[in-house]
């Protein structure tokens, strides 16, 4: 309806209002991870020797639950190799996808999001190394972009497979408020498109 409509465009800023309303492709501005790239930062790696591997656990049911694999290579560069990224599944399903990730890549650590113990208590009753995150925001955003900077190698320290589709989705899109002249707010990010870079944050930060 119109009204609905109006609505949205009251809320949204002139940029994500463009690209959710209009279906525009857009760059949004006060991106929280700006230096992000598909040229720099997406890159199909293959037989690695992975020197460890851990992953960032995200709870949802409503919102996508997210799994995420991240391997460090020798010169602790981090590549997120992986993504579980579901809506509506229960535990126990999302608890069978962290079993076989452990599996395929021998995931040392869980990192999970801390607001729901009992899902941890979930996976360390099926033999995973689950564990809460630390959940400050800021600081672990500082830590993620401070990965993201190109390195005197010419890569940057964190790298994404191209199969991580969602992932790259949320690097592209998770931004701060706005006033509606465009001007970032830089407080707490919006909590859209943050599934993914939650368990990011939870794995690298805590990690």
């Amino acid at each position: 309806s119109r009204e609905f409509l109006r609505s949205l465009e009251e809320t949204y800023s002139a940029e994500f209002a463009k690209q959710e309303i209009e279906g525009e492709f857009i760059a949004l501005e006060g991106l929280v991870y700006d230096e992000f790239s598909r040229e720099k930062h997406v890159v199909a790696f293959k037989g690695r020797e992975w020197k460890e591997v851990i992953a960032g656990v995200d709870w949802g049911y409503t919102n996508p639950a997210v799994i995420l694999v991240i391997c460090f290579d020798s010169d602790l560069r981090a590549h997120v190799v992986d993504e579980f990224y579901e809506r509506r599944k229960l535990i126990n399903q999302i608890k069978e996808k962290a079993e076989e990730f452990s599996e395929t890549y021998n995931i040392s650590t869980f990192y999970c999001d801390p607001s729901e113990p009992q899902n941890i208590k979930e996976l360390k009753l099926v033999g995973l190394k689950a564990k809460q995150a630390d959940n400050a925001v800021l600081p672990g955003i500082q830590m993620v972009k401070s990965l993201l900077q190109v390195r005197d190698d010419g890569l940057p320290g964190l790298l994404i497979h191209p199969r991580c589709s969602s992932t790259i989705m949320e690097f592209e899109n998770y931004s701060y408020p706005q006033e509606k002249d465009g001007r970032p707010i830089k407080e707490e990010p919006i909590k859209m498109f943050d599934h993914a870079m939650d368990a990011l944050r939870y794995a690298l930060y805590t990690h």
